[in-house]
């Protein structure tokens, strides 16, 4: 596990940018990195990642390292945008608070969080206490997401994929 004195050893990081830069110049299977160069590249699904002593390591949760000390299991991006790797943009959370903090399922045909479509009228979910429970039905897709968005709020208050 790489430490908070090894990581800027090795690196800088702009807790206004997100960005990390070689303090050292290296090789690694990417090819050269010299002093000041940007750390990191993005991975396929958008999370930027390093490579530090032979150990890959993404971005966001460097930053807590290097920031803290302390590597948490789990890092929220407050806006949702993985490769924004700003010191004020990041916050410890839990699983399940990052999971309630991302947006439709992949396979959510309507692209609504929270909303599926039932009949002819559009149903309202939300997942508690590891139980699916019924919101409500409504007319349109705009009543049962503005319903599901409220009862997210108060449920899960600043993680909430609503506040957003």
């Amino acid at each position: 596990m790489i430490t908070q004195a090894r990581a800027r050893e090795m690196l800088d990081y702009e807790p206004e940018t997100g960005i990390f830069r070689w303090r050292i110049n290296r090789r690694s299977y990417m090819g050269k990195a010299r002093i000041g160069a940007i750390a990191g590249a993005p991975r396929y699904d958008g999370y930027v990642e390093l490579r530090l002593d032979g150990e890959l390591i993404h971005a966001h949760r460097l930053a807590f390292v290097w920031m803290t000390g302390v590597l948490p299991e789990e890092v929220d991006h407050i806006n949702s945008d993985k490769s924004d790797q700003r010191w004020s943009n990041l916050r410890i959370a839990t699983r399940s608070q990052n999971g309630v903090h991302k947006g439709a399922n992949k396979n959510n045909k309507l692209g609504v969080k929270g909303v599926r479509k039932n009949k002819k009228k559009f149903e309202a979910r939300i997942w508690r206490d590891g139980k699916t429970v019924a919101i409500g039905f409504f007319s349109t897709i705009e009543q049962a997401s503005e319903a599901y968005k409220q009862i997210s709020l108060k449920q899960h208050g600043e993680f909430s994929y609503a506040s957003r």
